[in-house]
């Protein structure tokens, strides 16, 4: 009786539990081959995977999120700003979001609501180099300089890429 429990629980396993281990679900594919096809710069077909990826998943904050991103490279800022605030409203932590959002109100002139969103990025990961100085391009269209200067020095502060720094750098040579 013993062995016959034991063979029992080990074909249930075998059967029941060990194919669905590692396996993505139908909505992570589709969000993965997104993935793939935006960094080839498919961004039509990109957009139809993430569009499948969350019909088949409405809680996948990263489809959301990278679908904003296809939509912002399209130059569709109110659905991308659509897309990062659903990502936003299913993951609050999702810096990278806001930093994105951000983008996009600044490329629609929206300094105020850019300033907000890297704020919170930064409140998010206090390592985010390019969202300080994106902030800090937002301050100088603002006209606050000092808050300019500061977030480009955080930035310089934080990068690991020489190219970058050296051009903020020369940035804020060009203010002094």
């Amino acid at each position: 009786m013993k062995r016959y429990i034991v063979l029992t629980l080990l074909f249930l396993i075998l059967v029941l539990v060990l194919p669905t281990v590692g396996c993505l679900s139908e909505a992570e594919r589709y969000y993965n081959t997104g993935v793939e096809l935006q960094g080839k710069g498919r961004l039509e077909e990109a957009l139809a995977e993430y569009n499948e990826a969350i019909r088949l998943d409405s809680k996948l904050s990263d489809a959301y999120h990278n679908r904003g991103i296809v939509y912002d490279e399209l130059g569709e800022y109110d659905k991308a700003i659509a897309d990062y605030t659903k990502a936003i409203e299913i993951d609050p932590n999702h810096a990278e979001a806001y930093y994105n959002r951000g983008n996009a109100y600044s490329s629609i002139g929206e300094d105020d609501k850019a300033i907000a969103d890297y704020t919170k990025a930064i409140e998010i990961d206090p390592n985010h180099a390019l969202a300080y100085f994106r902030r800090g391009l937002s301050y100088g269209l603002t006209r606050e300089l000092a808050k300019m200067v500061s977030d480009f020095e955080n930035a310089i502060e934080l990068s690991n890429d020489p190219e970058f720094v050296a051009n903020v750098h020369d940035l804020l040579d060009e203010l002094r």
